[in-house]
């Protein structure tokens, strides 16, 4: 956004530039009525503004259901970070323990950790912080049905 028109000015030192159409100045205009007028009469913008939040809260009751859909993902990622310059090693150990922990509840299929990122990647991370993606057990039948239950 800054450096085209300037490139274009360079570059193009005898280009005319469009004038504004008869619609713009138009709006122009009435844009320009409607800040002196909101300028000159600032309780009543104040008092229009708090009049629509309060609108908005009452409004709140009749929406009904959630902002946000029911979400039934399998999988999911853990973020572990310890203290900067601890070991691959160490992290491995973490790991490998805090996948255990994992494994050990009857909801949780697979467990796979990702240490650090690729030092020419975008996002780098050093090799104290780790990922964990755990993938959950499908769930079917009776013991699904339960679960959308609660």
């Amino acid at each position: 956004m800054t450096v085209t028109p300037a490139l274009c000015l360079i570059m193009l030192p005898n280009a005319d530039a469009a004038g504004e159409t008869a619609f713009v100045r138009q709006l122009k205009a009435r844009h320009r009525k409607l800040l002196e007028g909101a300028s000159a009469n600032p309780d009543l913008v104040i008092g229009g503004a708090a009049a629509l939040c309060l609108l908005a809260i009452g409004a709140l009751p009749f929406f009904g259901g959630s902002f946000l859909p029911q979400l039934w993902e399998r999988t999911f990622v853990v973020h572990m970070a310890a203290v900067p310059g601890t070991s691959i090693e160490e992290s491995l150990r973490a790991g490998a323990e805090m996948t255990r922990a994992l494994l050990q509840n009857p909801h949780v299929g697979r467990v796979a950790e990702r240490i650090g990122r690729a030092e020419l990647g975008d996002d780098t991370l050093g090799p104290h912080e780790s990922e964990l993606d755990v993938s959950l057990n499908r769930r079917t039948g009776a013991t699904w049905n339960k679960f959308r239950a609660t």
